[in-house]
C-alpha cells in the first residue's frame, strides 16, 4: 500500500512539473504528505532548493526596498545625514572617557 501511494504522489508531482505555472492541483496537506513520503536524500534536495528560493526572495526584497524609490531609502538616507554628524571614533572614546 505504501508502495502504490508512494508511486502514485511521485507520478503526481513529476505530472506538475509538467503543467504550466503556477498551477498546482495539489493541497498544501497533500504536497505535505508527499513530502514527508520521500526519501531523506530527496528531502534534503528539496530542502536546499527551498532554502535557495528563499534567499532569492529576500535578495530582491532588499534590493527592492534599498534602490531609489523603495520603502527603505527614507532610512539611507537618515543614516547618511547621521553619518555625516558622527565623529572618529578614536575622538568618540576620548570624549566618553572625560
Amino acid at each position: 500500500m505504501r508502495a502504490a501511494k508512494q508511486r502514485r504522489n511521485s507520478l503526481a508531482l513529476r505530472a506538475a512539473r509538467l503543467l504550466p505555472r503556477p498551477f498546482c492541483a495539489c493541497s498544501s496537506r497533500a504536497i505535505k504528505e508527499a513530502i514527508a513520503e520521500l526519501p531523506p536524500t530527496e528531502k534534503t534536495t528539496l530542502a536546499n532548493w527551498l532554502n535557495a528560493q528563499d534567499s532569492e526572495a529576500w535578495d530582491r526584497q532588499i534590493e527592492a526596498d534599498f534602490s531609489e524609490g523603495g520603502a527603505g531609502m527614507a532610512l539611507l538616507h537618515q543614516w547618511a545625514a547621521e553619518a555625516g554628524e558622527s565623529m572618529p571614533l578614536e575622538e568618540f572614546l576620548t570624549e566618553r572617557q572625560n
